[in-house]
């Protein structure tokens, strides 16, 4: 397995570093703005925060994952240009999202409608530099996009503080704070990759690789983006306070986003040539998998309960009231999510795409009425037990169509007493097919062939981070 991933090593690692520096971010982002403003005032930045993850993981969807899949191999010049024309789509999709915070705006309160207005002048910026991280993935230079966080992250807390001493701290400028130093570290990280935007190549782009955009942006939808918007219904429904307490716990949960991050980037190459070779061994490593995973979210999340009060008010504020109350379901809700990890894992090393979408569908659509129908019945820990239930129910769900794909395959021995003639003349038995015959290839590699499916993964799952 270490031999396997060796050639691609140094991405991995670097885009590893990059989603651990992604989840500390937030975290710094979330002790400095919550211990600025009241819980209140905490909400309303949560909101406004939590429709540029939504803006990004659409406009990921749209244009920098099709980019990475399809230009990650070829001449350099050919991958820059897609970069570009990728860049200038997400500007011209940024704009238009903007235009429609803009009229979010007009009908929320005071506090709210400035940090949407204060997003949408820098929001097309933001989402154009975040295709350049994707570019720096796809041209080969991983240490760019990791610069350019970094940049973005330390620039972040220098404006932080300086908003707070300068006793001007409200919910949009510290919305300001954060955004400036984003869109500031975009210009270097496109003029390094020379990637230059070009929104007059949006609507060819986007026709260009609908088959592929549309199919992402559904699954992000039905995915993470439901999770996002239960951030939103729960500050309808309830409160804003409860909607930053919930963010809140999200952010001091997020270093086991990075596990599950890291874990699929380094088992489904190893799961696919499983599947491949041997596939009647897949269940029991994807069992593995999943009991490791729980073992770990379990000792992370006690260890987060058992934090001293006086330290989360130290750290969060007025909002760790609320978090507090929550984190307990937050946590619960952490466990079953290693069975879905282990199964998405698992159907991605068997190509089973269609699979893991109607998973996601189903589990996301499960969610939202759960944390509805908690929201309304109990407030803000019906809400939190919406969350919990809504996992628990979505774990059967994946192993579901997990056993649908794989089925109970024996091994070759026990089914026919023979060894198998494909694995005894030493090709490969690959997925869904007859001993020998070719196939479609696991999806360890992307369609393109030259991106291992782990770093598109880490690209996908880093708004789960939130940044």
């Amino acid at each position: 397995m270490i031999r396997a991933v060796a050639g691609p090593i140094r991405g991995r690692g670097l885009g590893l570093v990059d989603q651990g520096l992604s989840s500390l971010s937030n975290i710094t982002l979330t002790v400095l703005v919550a211990t600025a403003v009241s819980a209140e005032d905490f909400g309303y930045f949560s909101l406004a925060y939590t429709a540029y993850i939504i803006a990004v993981g659409v406009v990921d969807a749209v244009t920098s994952e099709p980019m990475i899949v399809r230009h990650s191999t070829g001449s350099r010049q050919a991958r820059t240009s897609a970069a570009s024309a990728a860049a200038g789509a997400a500007l011209a999709v940024g704009l238009g999202l903007a235009l429609v915070l803009c009229m979010l705006a007009l009908a929320s309160p005071p506090p709210l409608k400035s940090c949407l207005v204060a997003l949408a002048v820098l929001l097309p910026v933001l989402l154009t530099q975040e295709v350049g991280r994707f570019a720096a993935f796809a041209l080969d230079r991983p240490g760019a996009a990791v610069m350019s966080d970094a940049a973005w992250a330390l620039g972040m807390v220098v404006t932080e503080l300086a908003v707070r001493s300068a006793h001007a701290a409200s919910p949009a400028t510290l919305l300001l704070a954060w955004a400036v130093p984003g869109a500031v570290a975009a210009i270097p990280l496109l003029a390094v990759l020379r990637v230059r935007p070009r929104p007059g190549q949006a609507f060819p782009w986007l026709r260009a690789n609908r088959d592929l955009a549309w199919p992402f942006a559904g699954e992000y939808i039905a995915g993470q983006g439901s999770q996002q918007l239960l951030v939103v219904l729960i500050g309808g429904i309830v409160n804003v306070a409860t909607a930053g307490g919930l963010r809140a716990a999200m952010a001091i949960l997020g270093p086991l986003n990075v596990l599950h991050s890291a874990s699929r980037i380094a088992v489904i190459p190893e799961l696919a040539r499983i599947w491949a070779r041997a596939p009647w061994q897949l269940r029991d490593r994807v069992r593995r998998l999943s009991l490791g995973l729980a073992t770990a979210t379990a000792v992370y999340g006690a260890a987060i309960l058992l934090l001293p009060s006086h330290t989360g008010h130290q750290l969060f504020g007025d909002t760790w009231h609320e978090a507090a109350a929550l984190l307990p379901w937050i946590v619960l809700s952490r466990i079953p999510m290693a069975a879905t990890t282990a199964c998405f894992a698992g159907l991605r090393a068997t190509a089973a795409a269609r699979a893991s979408l109607v998973a996601r569908t189903t589990s996301g659509g499960l969610a939202v009425v759960l944390v509805v129908l908690g929201a309304e019945l109990l407030g803000a820990q019906g809400a939190a037990a919406g969350i919990a239930a809504g996992n628990v129910a979505s774990a059967p769900i994946w192993w579901s169509q997990y056993r649908k794909v794989v089925g109970g395959r024996p091994a070759p021995e026990a089914a026919t007493g023979e060894p198998d003639a494909a694995a005894a003349h030493g090709r490969p038995t690959q997925p869904g097919t007859l001993s020998g015959e070719p196939a479609m290839a696991a999806e360890t590699e992307s369609s393109a062939g030259g991106l291992p499916v782990g770093e598109l993964l880490l690209r996908h799952n880093r708004k789960e981070t939130d940044r």
